[in-house]
């Protein structure tokens, strides 16, 4: 995921799995995406998943509209396809950006789909960006917690917590800890 989304580049992504498993690389392969996957793709994963790489999908979920090129409701057909066909799958909701994509309207539209899909877990994460998407973001107390501390506003945290609660999701709040498990 270097240098740009694997599924983008997924000639280069299916190669450097296959360099993993010749090597008998052991240890989770986490591969963080937006674009859309097809069925040939899914079978790539699960063949190589299925083969012992330990292959765990993190679909970047964000609401943020214009922001963000990629569309996204394909993503949660990604993580529909991944958790069908048995390839692990993580709802990887980030960035929460008060208070763009923060409310609970379009938390609620996120975590039903993801609840829709079959996925049951979630990794929720702070502000991560740069100085134009700052600029996007109204500066208040909010805003300036998020950025300096890189975590979640309590009251943002609470309403994701409940959301998942209700629809049986597993929340985390470390990508490592989402992984292992």
């Amino acid at each position: 995921n270097m240098y740009g989304d694997p599924v983008i580049q997924w000639d280069d992504t299916i190669e450097k799995l296959d360099i993993l498993a010749k090597s008998k690389h052991r240890g989770p392969v986490g591969i963080i995406m937006k674009g859309k996957l097809d069925a040939e793709k899914v079978d790539d994963l699960r063949a190589r998943h299925e083969a012992g790489l330990r292959i765990v999908n993190l679909v970047s979920i964000s609401e943020l509209g214009d922001m963000e090129k990629v569309g996204h409701e394909h993503r949660y057909e990604n993580l529909r396809q991944l958790t069908e066909a048995g390839v692990p799958a993580i709802a990887y909701i980030r960035p929460l950006m008060p208070p763009l994509n923060t409310d609970e309207a379009t938390l609620t539209k996120m975590l039903d789909g993801i609840a829709n899909s079959g996925c049951k877990n979630i990794v929720v994460s702070g502000f991560r960006g740069d100085e134009s998407m700052v600029q996007k973001m109204s500066l208040d107390s909010d805003v300036d917690y998020v950025m300096r501390v890189k975590v979640l506003p309590g009251e943002v945290y609470q309403t994701v917590k409940r959301l998942a609660e209700e629809r049986g999701l597993q929340l985390f709040t470390r990508t490592a800890c989402a992984v292992t498990a």
